[in-house]
């Protein structure tokens, strides 16, 4: 990065399969730099195929200095081999768990390359996306969009997710975007877990305490939100015996990393009707569960 600032000079490339629209990031990069000004280009390649790449030109190639790339290995592999002067790669998502495999970790620490990721990006969205979901099964969408389906309209009530419990299951930046809307905008009690947990207060968060809290906290929540990374000690964090100690009406809503749930015990869990849940749609198993979204 010092090499950057000495330049003043930002040549970006995207090493990604989707054309970026380069007007809004443009527009972005210099509302962020102000001081670069006009010092900011920004290339892209149509497809993450090497030909494209060396298309450039030897010229383009020598000059470009950062990339951003999603979680595509060859995109880290080509633009070490091809971009001379690359000091900076920068991942779009917040995850690096699969793109740092031993070989891209061995590549990366013999350049003069820094990884990035993108933290706090996808804190907004992914907090939205979790208070989302506690209203689409509180105000029972699933419900009415079948009722839609069938042209059948019938009187029903719902439920409000104003004051009740919601647990945030690793409190970082996308767990403490999801308390700060949950409490701010609907007054709910918030219950935090962190690994790093020092007697502490966070902001929005009623009570902090560490995984040993988990087991007794799940019984109180009505809306439990997983938002951790993938570690060793992360894994299969979820097991089937914490779906059990869920409320039979609890919502279980994942933006964490998949992997730090038990996926047979989820789907056992679903099956069983021990809870709502709203699980990606790419997962076509979990998907068709009458109680999963």
């Amino acid at each position: 990065m010092g090499d950057l600032k000495m330049q003043r000079v930002l040549n970006l490339l995207f090493l990604q399969s989707a054309r970026p629209d380069h007007d809004f990031i443009m527009s972005r990069l210099k509302a962020r730099l102000p001081k670069f000004q006009d010092q900011v280009k920004v290339y892209s390649i149509p497809e993450l195929k090497e030909e494209h790449l060396l298309a450039l030109g030897p010229q383009v190639l020598s000059e470009i200095n950062a990339g951003v790339i999603n979680h595509q290995k060859d995109a880290v592999r080509l633009a070490i081999k091809h971009l001379p002067n690359l000091r900076w790669l920068n991942c779009i998502f917040t995850g690096l768990d699969s793109l740092l495999s031993p070989d891209i970790c061995d590549l990366i620490e013999k350049s003069n390359v820094t990884l990035t990721n993108a933290r706090r990006a996808s804190s907004i969205p992914l907090a939205e996306f979790s208070i989302t979901s506690c209203l689409y099964f509180a105000k029972k969408i699933p419900q009415f969009d079948e009722w839609k389906r069938r042209k059948e309209w019938t009187y029903t009530t719902v439920d409000d997710i104003t004051k009740k419990t919601i647990l945030i299951v690793g409190v970082g930046e996308i767990g403490l975007e999801t308390a700060r809307m949950a409490k701010q905008g609907f007054r709910m009690r918030v219950l935090g877990i962190r690994r790093r947990f020092l007697d502490q207060t966070l902001p929005n968060v009623d009570l902090v305490g560490g995984y040993a809290e988990l087991e007794k906290w799940l019984p109180e929540a009505d809306y439990v939100v997983n938002c951790l990374p993938l570690t060793a000690e992360t894994r299969n964090l979820f097991k089937w015996e914490h779906f059990t100690l869920m409320k039979r009406s609890a919502v279980f809503v994942n933006v964490g990393r998949g992997t730090t749930v038990d996926e047979e015990a989820l789907i056992r869990a679903l099956r069983d009707c021990l809870l709502y849940t709203s699980p990606s749609p790419r997962d076509r198993q979990k998907s068709r569960m009458p109680s999963s979204a």
